[in-house]
């Protein structure tokens, strides 16, 4: 299956879900190595989306291929790779909306 497309809004349902859990774990005042792990499994599902967003825009398909796309998909990965656990809760205690 070299053209299967993963599915993106599962993707997004499943962070949505993943970033109210850490939302809620800052609420409630939980241990800082139970917020990093929270912060953890953000950061994979960012990632799972990240990757959706690659597959979407693949060069494998030529038609809805834009380079600009991939380049601003990669600068996202590259961002959220290079953020600390620590970085990522601190986002998600300050921002009410934290960026895509």
């Amino acid at each position: 299956m070299t053209a299967y497309i993963a599915n993106h809004q599962k993707k997004l349902r499943i962070l949505s879900k993943r970033e109210a859990a850490l939302k809620r774990a800052i609420d409630q005042g939980l241990d800082e190595f139970e917020l990093l792990v929270l912060a953890h499994l953000v950061r994979e599902a960012k990632m799972s989306v990240f990757k959706c967003e690659y597959t979407k825009n693949s060069p494998n398909q030529p038609s809805t291929f834009y380079p600009e796309r991939e380049a601003r998909t990669n600068r996202r990965i590259r961002r959220w790779l290079d953020l600390t656990l620590t970085e990522i809760v601190e986002i998600y205690r300050v921002c009410e909306n934290p960026p895509r």
